[in-house]
């Protein structure tokens, strides 16, 4: 488990795609870039923006340069369809290593940093400060759950992240799912450092259907939870739910699973 847990620089399956476009917040522009590797564009919901014609004949891969993203508007970034996300690339011949182009999307602790879609990864950044609120205590709302990543009725792949430094008012410090459509893929990341004040410090699962979740050789550790489940909280449903060589350690929830949380019996781990 611990030689294949946490994040990994994989080669991005550029064959894989019909579209690729960079982007650089250090290096790129957002009025003059065109999102080619010359020009790149400078933000990433900029980039996200100009593409309307992604589909599962004509998908694209977005390369993005080291350094900080962030955003005026809730969330920080708002994933599309068909449209990759891969981070850790050195903005000077696009080589990629992602523990040292770290590539950041930063909510400063304001707003929620991403907002996931179905048919899409996020790959190779580190998904911090992010704080899911809507300012009033006294409701539970969207706006109150996953501090570092929220989907609902979506399935995107998070994989080869590090989400830390996160918080939501409610559930899902790091990664809220809930009523996802499809097979859901959280892998090789890094979790650590997250807080809700209810349910799921690191991960919330909602109710799933038939759709299942593979939670697998993810470093989940130091996250907290008010009420349950300060790793992990599972109320999700699928048939073929798995939990799997992860490490989980030193999370805390004030009632009940410390470590993991779950009211689905069928659910393997």
């Amino acid at each position: 488990v611990t030689a294949e847990a946490g994040p990994r620089t994989v080669a991005v399956p550029l064959g894989d795609y019909q579209e690729i476009r960079y982007i650089s917040v250090n290096t790129g522009s957002d009025i003059t870039g065109d999102g080619s590797v010359s020009a790149p564009w400078e933000s990433i919901q900029y980039a996200l923006d100009q593409i309307s014609d992604a589909s599962t004949s004509n998908k694209y891969a977005f390369l993005v340069a080291e350094g900080i993203y962030t955003n005026t508007v809730n969330p920080v970034i708002t994933m599309k369809e068909w449209i990759d996300l891969w981070g850790g690339f050195q903005a000077a011949g696009w080589s990629r290593d992602i523990e040292t182009h770290v590539t950041a999307i930063n909510g400063e602790n304001a707003c929620r940093c991403v907002m996931g879609a179905s048919n899409a990864r996020i790959d190779g950044f580190t998904i911090t400060g992010g704080h899911a609120t809507d300012g009033n205590n006294s409701q539970n709302t969207e706006l109150d759950n996953g501090g570092g990543i929220y989907r609902e009725y979506a399935s995107p792949a998070i994989t080869n992240n590090i989400i830390t430094g996160n918080s939501a008012a409610q559930c899902g410090g790091g990664i809220y799912i809930v009523d996802y459509v499809a097979s859901q893929q959280i892998a090789n990341n890094i979790i650590t450092g997250n807080s809700a004040n209810a349910n799921g410090g690191g991960i919330y699962c909602g109710s799933g259907g038939d759709s299942s979740h593979t939670i697998s050789n993810n470093i989940i550790t130091g996250n907290s939870a008010n009420s349950d489940g300060g790793g992990i909280y599972n109320i999700a449903s699928g048939a073929f739910s798995t939990i799997s060589s992860n490490i989980i350690t030193g999370n805390s929830a004030n009632l009940n699973g410390g470590g993991i949380c779950t009211s689905v019996p069928s659910i393997r781990i």
